[in-house]
């Protein structure tokens, strides 16, 4: 576990820590509400990331910046933005060269998109649950 520099700066801040302190060329930055990460998920994304500045899942046409793996050379433009006030991944996202990963190939790698799954209250963990008992 990786402590923000700058506390309550949102995902942003979050990577910032993450990008600082990696030991890899890579970060997978996923939200504490996604408990169903599949490894493949994030394989896959390491494949197709190539040289550019991060690999993005796209789900009915959102871009999903938390599920996405960001190089280590985003660090500075990211430090920047935290600088410049509160900004986040999309902001980031904007001025980077991105690999967006579209449906058809993350049902390749998470055929259910299960790693998008979100668990943001106790009513969805309980539904979870019990889907997973299924």
């Amino acid at each position: 576990m990786i402590a923000d520099e700058l506390p309550g700066q949102g995902p942003l801040g979050g990577l910032v820590a993450a990008l600082a302190r990696s030991p890899r060329s890579h970060v997978f930055l996923a939200g504490c509400d996604m408990p169903l990460v599949e490894p493949a998920l994030v394989a896959g994304l390491r494949e197709r990331i190539g040289d550019h500045d991060a690999a993005v899942p796209v789900l009915a046409g959102r871009w999903q910046p938390l599920g996405a793996l960001y190089a280590v050379t985003l660090l500075d433009p990211a430090r920047r933005l935290l600088e410049g006030g509160p900004r986040g991944l999309r902001e980031l996202l904007a001025s980077a060269r991105v690999r967006w990963v579209y449906e058809p190939e993350l049902r390749d790698l998470d055929p259910a998109l299960a790693s998008f799954t979100n668990v943001n209250a106790p009513a969805d963990l309980e539904a979870l649950v019990t889907e997973m008992r299924r």
